[in-house]
């Protein structure tokens, strides 16, 4: 058989025994196991054939691939041609529903809100009384078709409801004038009772103007002191209460709310009560409490008297006290070191809600 030295390719034919087996080489003098020259051959031969079947093989399969792809691509480009002509196909269906539809919709409207619908509305709401809709449409109706004015069922109609909507319309302006003849009989009625009640009150308050303050004060007439000698109410007593409310009005339009509080004592006990707070609670639960401490307090004693008495501003509480005004009964508490409450009697009810009354109606007409 045939051999070769793998190192130095040197060739050798040797007997078939040598097989396998380590020799020397004579050239290079290297070692080398012994193999089959023409085996190795026939392997690379019978390999290169392999190759060139395999490479063969997936051309074959590369080719009907491709073919396959062909094939379907060309199926698909098909389809989508036939879709696409069935796609402009609907469109233009679609173009022709949407012809037919909108002429549809024209004869629909026509019979709905044409003039002959819109005639029959206008009549049918002038027999359910429907004035202003039956006029409001046979209108709209000449001015959508001018032309039916020339038609005699039309301008019948129009010449129903129109005279029957201008009875309507001469009707609702009788009314109206009624209502406002009604509202100014009233309106003159609320004047004249507010006057008449206003110069009611005026007889029973004085109206006094200071020149060098600018301002025009308003007390009441009225006896507001609530007596503790043994004949109670009596005007001319020698020990009592009072508290009375009084008003100023500015030349700049500006109101001054104030409450005078006092106690007077001419008996021989001559007794201090030195109250510090006035509390008045109505009996519709409104409830005001004024402090009268110095320096606004003052006391006096002369001509076998002791006077205690406080002048206070109270415009920041008018609102409570108009709210209290519409009690029935005012009850009046003098705190200090010796307390002492009451009900206001029947003058200091009546000068309270006067003075309250005549502030509010100055008040309104000054703000209008």
């Amino acid at each position: 058989m045939k051999t070769q030295c793998p190192n130095c390719k040197q060739h050798y034919e040797v007997d078939d025994s040598f097989l396998g087996a380590t020799v020397s080489c004579e050239t290079c003098k290297k070692e080398f196991v012994v193999e089959n020259e023409e085996t190795e051959i026939n392997y690379l031969d019978n390999s290169s054939k392999t190759s060139k079947k395999a490479f063969v093989l997936m051309g074959l399969v590369f080719v009907l691939v491709l073919f396959v792809c062909v094939f379907f691509i060309a199926k698909l480009s098909n389809k989508v041609n036939v879709l696409t002509a069935q796609n402009t196909e609907l469109q233009n269906e679609i173009k022709e529903l949407k012809q037919k539809n909108s002429e549809l919709k024209s004869e629909v409207d026509d019979l709905v809100f044409g003039p002959e619908a819109m005639l029959l509305n206008a009549l049918a709401a002038y027999n359910t009384s429907d004035l202003d809709r039956a006029n409001k449409i046979i209108v709209e109706l000449f001015q959508k078709y001018p032309g039916k004015r020339m038609n005699k069922e039309y301008m019948d109609a129009f010449d129903k409801i129109s005279l029957a909507f201008e009875d309507m319309q001469m009707k609702k302006r009788k009314e109206e004038e009624k209502r406002q003849a009604e509202k100014r009989r009233e309106e003159e009625k609320r004047q004249a009772d507010k006057e008449k009640k206003e110069a009611e009150m005026l007889a029973m308050i004085d109206k006094k103007y200071d020149i060098m303050q600018e301002i025009t004060w308003y007390k009441t007439k009225r006896d507001c002191k609530y007596s503790l000698s043994r004949f109670k109410y009596v005007d001319a007593s020698n020990k009592y209460y009072c508290v009375e409310l009084y008003f100023g009005k500015k030349d700049n339009g500006l109101f001054l709310l104030r409450l005078e509080s006092r106690f007077y004592d001419a008996t021989d006990s001559h007794t201090w009560i030195f109250y510090e707070k006035v509390q008045l609670k109505g009996d519709n639960g409104v409830n005001v409490f004024v402090e009268t401490k110095y320096p606004e307090k003052e006391s006096e004693v002369g001509n076998g008297s002791i006077t205690e008495w406080s002048d206070n501003y109270v415009g920041d509480m008018d609102n409570q006290f108009i709210k209290l005004a519409k009690a029935n009964t005012i009850r009046v508490k003098f705190y200090g070191k010796y307390p002492y409450e009451f009900d206001m009697n029947e003058e200091q009810l009546n000068a309270f809600k006067d003075i309250i009354s005549l502030y509010e109606s100055m008040r309104q007409e000054e703000e209008e």
